[in-house]
Formats: structure tokens, C-alpha cells, sequence
């Protein structure tokens, strides 16, 4: 018997799981990195619009569009690149932003 696995997917239609959640961990988070989205699927796409005033907020993707969602975010800096490039990349700028400041 063939059987499907989807660790972590949703499909178009679907609940998100744990969307409240994700909503709690986003409200309380320091700093939002969005990888590898196109940010045009609701609910998902909307969850930066509960981040705080003034958190940052980095979206890494090779072609981003962005969605209204990102409107409500003007500490948005957008990473042109891929999935795999953009978060060590990231990490190497924030550990120097963190060391000299």
C-alpha cells in the first residue's frame, strides 16, 4: 500500500496547524526570518502582521513578491537568494551586527 508523507505541508485548502500557535510565537519573537515563501497563501502569508512595532523582519526568497502583508512592515529587508544561501548568510550578518555593537 502507497502512502503519502507530508511532514510539514500544507496544501492549498487546508488548516494550518497550530496556527494560534505560530500567531503566539510571532507576537512574542525578537526577529521574524520568512525562507523560502512566496507570501501569497493565507493564513500563512499574514502572520508578520502580528510581529511588534519595529521588530525586524528578513524575508530570504530568489524571487520575492511581496504581499500586503509586508505593507504593515517597514522594518522589512528583503534577501534575494536562495533557501539554503540566505540563512547562513543571515546568521554570519547578525552575530557580527551582535559582536560589534
Amino acid at each position: 500500500m502507497w502512502r503519502q508523507l507530508r511532514l510539514y505541508i500544507v496544501w492549498f485548502g487546508e488548516e494550518l496547524p497550530n496556527l494560534d500557535h505560530a500567531i503566539a510565537e510571532v507576537v512574542k519573537a525578537d526577529i521574524v526570518i520568512i525562507v523560502g515563501t512566496s507570501k501569497q497563501v493565507s493564513p500563512a502569508a499574514g502572520l508578520v502582521s502580528f510581529a511588534r512595532e519595529n521588530i525586524p523582519v528578513y524575508f530570504i526568497v530568489p524571487k520575492p513578491a511581496i504581499s500586503a502583508a509586508f505593507e504593515l512592515t517597514s522594518t522589512l529587508t528583503v534577501i534575494e537568494t536562495t533557501a539554503a544561501q540566505g540563512p547562513p548568510d543571515l546568521v554570519t550578518k547578525l552575530t557580527k551586527d551582535l559582536i560589534t555593537f
